[in-house]
């Protein structure tokens, strides 16, 4: 449902040249935590029940997700990544070198 926007999200982030790697980092993370979550139901269910094993493990890894895209939307504000859009900023300073990387091109 989402794979897709994160993934586009991801790569608009890094560099051109670290985009690869970004993409690896990205899909090792996902495999690793992701494949290994329906291994903690059985642990949950005998502790809290099914019901709230999977309440905790399918809702609850979204609310997670969300709660760390807000985080990292303040810490983009706070270190100037997210900038204004307005004609007349002239403030904008290049992300990651992007500008040189562009002209090599």
């Amino acid at each position: 449902m989402w794979g897709g926007i994160v993934m586009t999200a991801v790569l608009e982030q890094a560099p051109m040249s670290q985009q690869t790697s970004a993409m690896a980092i990205y899909v090792f993370t996902i495999n690793i935590i992701g494949g290994n979550m329906t291994l903690l139901v059985p642990f949950l269910r005998s502790s809290v029940g099914w019901k709230w094993s999977l309440y905790l493990l399918w809702p609850g890894s979204y609310f997670v997700s969300v709660l760390m895209l807000l985080w990292t939307i303040v810490l983009a504000k706070k270190r100037g990544f997210i900038v204004s859009t307005h004609k007349d900023d002239v403030a904008r300073q290049p992300l990651f070198g992007e500008d040189e990387e562009l002209a090599a091109l």
